[in-house]
């Protein structure tokens, strides 16, 4: 009876446990996919971060799991309760939530899309270090120079 027991809780760990792995691989696909979609979103530090912190805990999980394969087999044990799947299963939980951590503060912190304005139109050039937005109106021919990384706009009838 105690070994039906053990039976059931090593599966329902390693349910939670794909659970949480997927849900690494899941943020590792979201970030990245973010930072393609809207490249101002995240800084490469917090981007790399971010996939640091999801990675580990998907490795972690997958080692629990091939971990547990093989205790299964030469042991014909259950026990998932040894100091080493403990080990990897707090640090696998304590990493997705702390990614998941590091998601709400991406979406939080993230620029707010630029509303398009239908009535005027405008143009912007950009260098390193210089923005230059300037109205356009249709009744004028406009001239842009760009000198020692100097960028000169001017606007004639």
């Amino acid at each position: 009876m105690a070994s039906n027991h053990l039976e059931e809780g090593a599966k329902l760990s390693f349910d939670l446990i794909k659970q949480f792995t997927t849900l690494a691989v899941g943020g590792i696909a979201f970030v990245v996919g973010l930072s393609y979609s809207t490249p101002l979103a995240i800084s490469p530090n917090l981007l790399w971060i971010t996939i640091l912190v999801f990675g580990i805990s998907a490795v972690c999980g997958l080692v629990f799991l091939m971990h547990s394969v093989a205790t299964l087999s030469i042991e014909k044990s259950y026990d998932v309760y040894t100091n080493t799947f403990r080990a990897l299963s707090i640090v696998q939980i304590l990493l997705v939530v702390g990614g998941v951590i590091m998601l709400c503060v991406i979406l939080y912190w993230r620029p707010p899309p630029k509303q398009a304005t239908t009535d005027s139109k405008v143009i912007q050039v950009q260098l390193l270090d210089q923005v230059l937005t300037y109205p356009l109106e249709a009744d004028k021919n406009y001239t842009i120079e760009i000198e020692n990384g100097k960028i000169k706009f001017s606007a004639t009838k």
